[in-house]
């Protein structure tokens, strides 16, 4: 589940509850074998223990759309509830979060380069890759489980805060968002070349996401509560030299992904729908760009977001009610809607590549 909330509870209730009338994609008959590697690979969480999380691929150049791709390269299903998804050079990491697991594929062909059993109760939400063989996943075990790809194993856990979540890279130190399941207001700092926590730092409630701005800035995304008092979501600016909070800029209604454009402006995604900052400016405010209700007609959910530098466009995955397959809504940076087309249940996560 990648997001959290009470209304992410009520609609894994609901589906839960209608789960017997919900239909699984059909196996792809025509796998993109071999294909250029250009294009979304885009994870759909599927149901909360249901065990049927997929993966579709979009071609960024043909438009074509293949559902399902993993299962139909391996002849077996990617797991329970994927919850992050990460591309190195040729392969791709799959945080599985109910089932415990890194799953590793080559993105050339889908096929499997093996599974890493991270331990009972591991939970992994999100993943940081260093190359293609080392890689950093954030567990809601309270640890962030340093792994190598070549021997399938675990190389060291590393002790965070409570539920860690998001998790990104700069200059040599790894900065880990421990949400505490919604009461958490850390985020970890790990010294890469020790492996070992080196600061914590005190941001809003519940941080939940972590981005980088052009101007070598760490933005910590705090969702803050869920309730609806509205407490705590913010962005938190820290200074990776110093580890220090430098400013917080106040963004209401749950934002969550983020990214950011090389003109410094910030997009996310909240209960309203999707929203900027510019970055740039000294008292910047955020701008709703695109209504929720514009993304997603049943519920004005959005669910996943990804930004492709080349074409400059924004992809929103749009889970509509949570128990029919859903879609990817494709705008420009002035909220025009471009295109739609189909995914698997609930797209909850997007690697693109686009070289």
């Amino acid at each position: 589940m990648k997001r959290n909330s009470i209304l992410f509870a009520f609609f894994t209730l609901l589906t839960l509850l209608t789960v017997t009338g919900c239909k699984e994609n059909p196996i792809a008959p025509d796998l993109p074998i071999e294909q250029a590697n250009k294009g979304l690979y885009i994870l759909n969480e599927g149901l909360f223990s249901q065990n049927n999380s997929t993966i579709t691929f979009y071609d960024l150049t043909t438009q074509q759309v293949t559902q399902n791709v993993f299962e139909a390269a391996n002849a077996r299903k990617l797991g329970d509830t994927g919850n992050d998804i990460v591309i190195s050079g040729r392969t791709a990491f799959v945080a599985v979060n109910v089932s415990n697991k890194l799953e590793i594929f080559n993105t050339n062909n889908f096929k499997s380069k093996g599974t890493v059993d991270l331990g009972e109760n591991s939970s992994p939400r999100r993943i940081w890759a260093k190359d293609s063989v080392t890689v950093y996943v954030s567990g809601y075990s309270g640890k962030v489980y340093k792994v190598n790809a070549n021997t399938l194993s675990i190389e060291k856990e590393i002790p965070v805060g409570s539920f860690p979540e998001g998790i990104i890279e700069h200059g040599g130190k790894l900065f880990v968002a421990n949400c505490g399941l919604g009461g958490g207001n850390t985020v970890s700092v790990i010294d890469l070349a020790t492996d070992a926590v080196v600061k914590t730092i005190t941001v809003g409630t519940n941080p939940i996401n972590l981005v980088k701005d052009r101007n070598n800035f760490v933005y910590t995304v705090c969702k803050g509560r869920y309730d609806s008092s509205d407490i705590g979501g913010a962005l938190y600016r820290i200074d990776p030299v110093t580890m220090q909070v430098q400013d917080s800029i106040i963004v209401t209604q749950n934002p969550e992904d983020a990214i950011v454009t090389a003109d410094n402006v910030m997009y996310l995604l909240n209960n309203l729908g999707l929203i900027k900052v510019d970055l740039n400016q000294r008292a910047p405010v955020a701008e709703l760009v695109v209504d929720g209700m514009s993304i997603n007609t049943i519920y004005g959910y959005p669910l996943s977001l990804v930004f492709d530098p080349v074409s400059k466009l924004l992809y929103i995955g749009n889970p509509k009610d949570f128990v029919q397959n859903g879609e990817m809504v494709v705008y420009d940076l002035d909220g025009r809607e471009i295109r739609r087309f189909n995914t698997g249940l609930n797209p909850g996560s997007v690697a693109i590549v686009n070289y």
